[in-house]
C-alpha cells in the first residue's frame, strides 16, 4: 500500500525531527484520505463499466 510507505517515511523523519511531528500526522492523515478516494473512485469506475459493458470486472487479475 502505498499509504503505509508514507507513513513510515513520515514517522522516520519524526524521529530526526520532533519538532515537525504535528505537521507530519497532518501529512499522514492526508495520504490515508487520498487512498480512500482513490478506492472509491475504483468502485465507482467498476460500477459504470459494468452499467456499459454489463461485465463484472472486479475479479479480474490486476496488471
Amino acid at each position: 500500500m502505498l499509504s503505509h510507505k508514507i507513513v513510515v517515511d513520515i514517522i522516520n523523519a519524526s524521529i530526526k525531527n520532533l519538532t515537525t511531528l504535528e505537521n507530519n500526522i497532518t501529512y499522514i492523515f492526508i495520504a490515508r484520505k487520498y487512498e480512500r478516494f482513490a478506492d472509491h473512485a475504483q468502485k465507482i469506475m467498476e460500477l459504470l463499466l459494468y452499467m456499459e459493458l454489463g461485465k463484472d470486472l472486479r475479479n479480474l487479475p490486476e496488471y
